[in-house]
């Protein structure tokens, strides 16, 4: 009887070591995927802060070179506006100077 209670007790105690090592190697892998779950977020994390940042520069690029367009317009709209001014002007005295000869013509 006594073997029969030892062999009992041996094997309650294999049984509760066995649940014991499958809760550990559970736990375990939960550990390792929460480990690796954590890294990669952590890592998405970082890549949309690079994102950002990358985003936030090509926005500043392209808002510089809107800046220079609309400065190289100005300079061309008062680079005409003067042309204009010009060709008006002279226009002008042309007409002044047609008007002159023949107002002199008809005064001869």
């Amino acid at each position: 009887r006594i073997e029969l209670y030892q062999d009992k007790f041996e094997s309650i105690q294999r049984q509760k070591k066995e649940r014991k090592d499958a809760l550990d190697d559970a736990l375990e892998a939960q550990s390792v995927w929460q480990d690796q779950y954590d890294a990669e977020y952590e890592n998405e994390i970082r890549n949309l802060q690079n994102e950002r940042v990358l985003v936030k520069e090509q926005l500043k690029e392209e808002e510089r070179q809107r800046q220079e367009q609309r400065n190289q317009l100005e300079i061309e709209a008062e680079k005409l506006a003067g042309q204009l001014m010009q060709q008006m002007q002279d226009e002008k005295e042309a007409a002044d100077a047609d008007f002159l000869r023949v107002k002199d013509a008809k005064a001869s």
